[in-house]
């Protein structure tokens, strides 16, 4: 059975989420205009306190009633896409609102 997952990045994470960044900006064909490193990515991500925030949605493939291939909360399955949202505030309202720039989901989806 296929499950879905969505849980909050790791520092683990940020290889794979910097390769799907790298991906979307191919696809959309302004790749060479990506100028985040992945230790720049790293530090806006995990920094004391962060300005941006990312989900990951994980995809599993096993069948829940076979507990030998059973994956932990821990371990996780495959990275199937990331989202990123960050705190912005408009002025107007003097009200907080979360911005996202959407959801980008790798080949695993």
């Amino acid at each position: 059975m296929s499950t879905h997952r969505i849980r909050p990045a790791r520092p683990a994470d940020v290889t794979e989420i910097f390769a799907m960044l790298r991906d979307l900006a191919e696809y959309e064909n302004p790749a060479h205009e990506v100028q985040s490193k992945e230790d720049l990515m790293f530090v806006s991500l995990f920094a004391d306190e962060p300005a941006v925030w990312c989900s990951i949605l994980e995809h599993s493939n096993h069948d829940k009633r076979d507990n030998s291939d059973a994956e932990s909360p821990e371990s996780g399955g495959a990275i199937a896409g990331f989202g990123l949202w960050f705190r912005n505030f408009f002025t107007w309202t003097a009200k907080h609102f979360l911005g996202r720039p959407g959801w980008t989901s790798g080949e695993a989806a």
